[in-house]
């Protein structure tokens, strides 16, 4: 995973940890589905429904991988331009406030960090597949406009010599493509959260 500082290779094929949490995630059965609606319409099914065993792997594989990166990363001075590295500075800032700052704040520790990538991670899985599995079909559905996305891949990939982020963010039709693919078609089914 990119965003969570980790080197996976899961296209590539193998027993990837990633890979295997993601199935379990999204593994649908109808009681998985029934608990998860009942717990969006009224959070406190959660107290009732036994959700802390499916989760128990999940919880001790991100705890485990956050406490690791962390680590290596700090005893290495290593840095990287990752959602990890941006918690990391987050909780060195917050650690360097003064205590009338930090009074009402909560601190950022590894158990924190570890949820939050949890959320990114449940958040941009199944919605990123859905976004460039709804793009993909527009693509198939206008053969002009896939021409023209397959000439600006290739254009911009000779540009750059080869498939960089400097590559991606040069092709503006595609980025066009994925916005209007949000557009029409939501990727996120159901949203709980609630303003405050």
């Amino acid at each position: 995973s990119v965003a969570l500082g980790t080197d996976c290779n899961t296209v590539k094929g193998g027993n990837d940890d990633f890979l295997n949490m993601s199935r379990e995630l999204f593994r649908r059965n109808f009681i998985f589905l029934l608990r998860f609606f009942l717990i969006s319409v009224h959070p406190v099914f959660v107290k009732l429904l036994p959700f802390k065993r499916i989760f128990k792997d999940m919880t001790e594989f991100f705890l485990k991988l956050m406490s690791d990166t962390v680590n290596y990363r700090e005893k290495n001075k290593v840095e990287r331009n990752d959602f990890v590295q941006i918690m990391m500075q987050l909780r060195e800032e917050d650690r360097n406030r003064s205590t009338l700052d930090r009074a009402s704040h909560v601190e950022l520790n590894n158990d924190t960090m570890a949820a939050q990538a949890f959320l990114f991670f449940v958040a941009g899985l199944d919605s990123v597949a859905n976004t460039i599995g709804f793009a993909l079909h527009e693509l198939a559905m206008n053969h002009a406009l896939q021409r023209r996305a397959v000439a600006e891949i290739q254009e911009s990939i000779r540009k750059h010599g080869s498939l960089t982020y400097d590559a991606v963010r040069d092709m503006e039709l595609i980025e066009r493509i994925v916005r209007e693919s949000l557009r029409k078609y939501s990727p996120v089914g159901i949203l709980t959260r609630q303003p405050s």
